[in-house]
């Protein structure tokens, strides 16, 4: 697009307004950098500052019914620079409804051809109202910026991903200290064992020494049992000759198994299990450590497995932030340490309702100024809410930085910059 900025552009040189809502016929050149338009309430004093806009920034930004009641047409003149804007409305006879036309003249009398293309290369946020800003809630001011910048990529769909995933680590973070809990409750003991011990071996093995011992033990009773008998048979062959016979023959097979149970005896001698009933004791000690090792194993591979996951999610994460930097840079915003955050504007990665009411004035009027390099207005409406001090700032700032502040205000004891009363001008700075 061609630049037609005029190098001498700054503020606006004059505004003719006529049949515009309230207003019947007014004429304001501004003499300095503070224009004040003051009035009662109903006068039409906020027609001024809506003009302005209208006549610049398109017809998209006009409010229903713009042409005063009882007039069929109405028209608003701007002077900037080395330009001369015009927009017109009609009134269409039918539906009520209007029209509206923009021409743009330079000095030598063109006419540009894109009369809105070439306002809209030099005007940026004209009509950004700090005040208004200011008042908006962090997601109006969020949506309001938003709306101003082109930005590559949707950032609050990033931030929506960004917090899916957050949760996403926060759950897992969660299983690997819960995983790293675990293994830090299982400590093995020094010089563990690395092998299980059969203990269905050992148990089988004490219980086969116990059945030995059983039989041993019993075959003693036995033969403590068949001497008792000898005994007792002996006593009874002194008194019982005529059973002698009988006697000798029972005796005969008792001494038989008399010496198979003697033999048996020095075959098999008693054991003592103790032996084997330490190492099932050890086997149980050493297979609760090996229980204990493959519990920790486990949870190793469960914390490697969660901690991975948490890695992967945290990678994703700084990737969708390198991602919103990245549109948010490319952006280019107004205001350096500017950007977006949740919902919400930050400033520095403070919160705009964390500021102070001072620096939110700054920054509006940083952001203002910033999308306003060429034409340097300013517009401020109901600038009576501000005190001394804010009024003070606005005044000092715009005249360092060379902008003109267009400012609003009820009217107060004394005529005060340009009066509007009953949509005429009443008071002007050049009486």
């Amino acid at each position: 697009m061609t630049d037609h900025t005029e190098a001498n552009m700054q503020g606006i040189i004059s505004l003719q307004i006529e049949n515009i809502k309230k207003i019947k016929a007014v004429t304001i050149r501004p003499n300095g950098g503070f224009v004040e338009i003051t009035g009662r309430n109903g006068q039409g004093k906020s027609t001024v500052l809506d003009s302005i806009w209208w006549a610049l920034k398109g017809k998209d930004n006009i409010q229903a019914a713009p042409i005063r009641n009882g007039a069929d047409k109405g028209s608003i003149k701007l002077e900037v620079g080395g330009y001369l804007i015009e927009r017109t409305f009609r009134r269409n006879q039918v539906g009520g409804d209007y029209t509206t036309k923009i021409t743009v003249t330079t000095k030598d009398h063109t006419t540009m051809k894109s009369p809105q293309a070439v306002l809209d290369g030099f005007t940026g946020m004209l009509g950004f109202d700090p005040l208004a800003f200011m008042r908006q809630t962090p997601r109006e001011q969020y949506d309001t910026l938003r709306g101003l910048c082109k930005l590559e990529v949707d950032v609050e769909e990033l931030d929506r991903q960004y917090k899916d995933l957050f949760a996403q680590r926060t759950d897992v973070n969660r299983d690997v200290k819960a995983a790293q809990m675990r293994l830090d409750s299982m400590t093995l003991p020094d010089n563990a064992p690395t092998e299980r011990v059969d203990v269905s071996a050992l148990v089988e093995k004490v219980n086969e020494i116990n059945r030995k011992n059983s039989e041993v033990a019993q075959r003693q009773r036995m033969r403590q049992t068949l001497l008792s008998d000898n005994v007792r048979r002996g006593e009874e062959a002194a008194k019982l000759h005529a059973r002698l016979a009988a006697i000798e023959r029972e005796n005969e097979q008792a001494d038989a198994q008399i010496r198979d149970i003697t033999n048996f005896l020095h075959e098999n001698k008693t054991q003592d299990p103790t032996e084997f009933t330490d190492k099932i004791k050890q086997a149980e000690q050493i297979n609760s450590v090996m229980d204990l090792r493959e519990r920790r194993n486990f949870e190793e591979k469960a914390l490697h497995t969660a901690q991975t996951h948490a890695d992967e999610l945290t990678a994703q994460m700084k990737e969708l932030q390198e991602r919103k930097k990245a549109a948010i840079e490319a952006a280019k915003l107004p205001v350096s340490g500017l950007e977006f955050g949740e919902g919400e504007l930050l400033l520095n990665g403070v919160p705009l309702a964390q500021l102070s009411a001072a620096e939110q004035l700054k920054l509006s009027m940083d952001i203002s100024m910033a999308e306003n390099p060429q034409l340097k207005v300013v517009l401020l409406k109901d600038a009576s809410l501000l005190d001394n001090e804010s009024m003070e700032y606005i005044r000092a700032r715009a005249e360092k930085e060379g902008y003109q502040v267009w400012a609003e205000r009820v009217a107060s004891d004394g005529a005060v910059g340009f009066t509007i009363e009953n949509g005429e001008l009443k008071h002007s700075e050049e009486q």
